[in-house]
C-alpha cells in the first residue's frame, strides 16, 4: 500500500493518463477516495490517504516533479 496525499490525484493520474483500470476505492466522509486499487496487466496498486495507513510515504515534497 502505497501512501499518498491525495487518492484522488494518484487515481487519475494513473487511470486517466496511464490507462490503468479502476479496481475499487472507497470514499471518505468528506467526498473524497480515501483508498483505491488501479490495475494494468499484472500489477495492482493500492493507494491510501496519509494517517491512513503504515505504507510507503509519498508526498508531493519528496516525489520528482516529473512524476507530479
Amino acid at each position: 500500500m502505497i501512501s499518498v496525499d491525495s487518492v484522488d490525484q494518484a487515481r487519475a493520474f494513473y487511470h486517466d493518463k496511464r490507462g490503468f483500470g479502476h479496481l475499487m476505492g472507497m470514499l471518505g466522509k468528506d467526498g473524497q477516495l480515501d483508498f483505491c486499487t488501479v490495475t494494468l496487466g499484472g500489477a495492482r496498486y493500492a493507494y491510501a490517504a496519509n494517517g491512513e495507513n503504515e505504507g510507503i510515504g509519498l508526498t508531493s515534497s519528496n516525489v520528482p516533479s516529473r512524476f507530479i
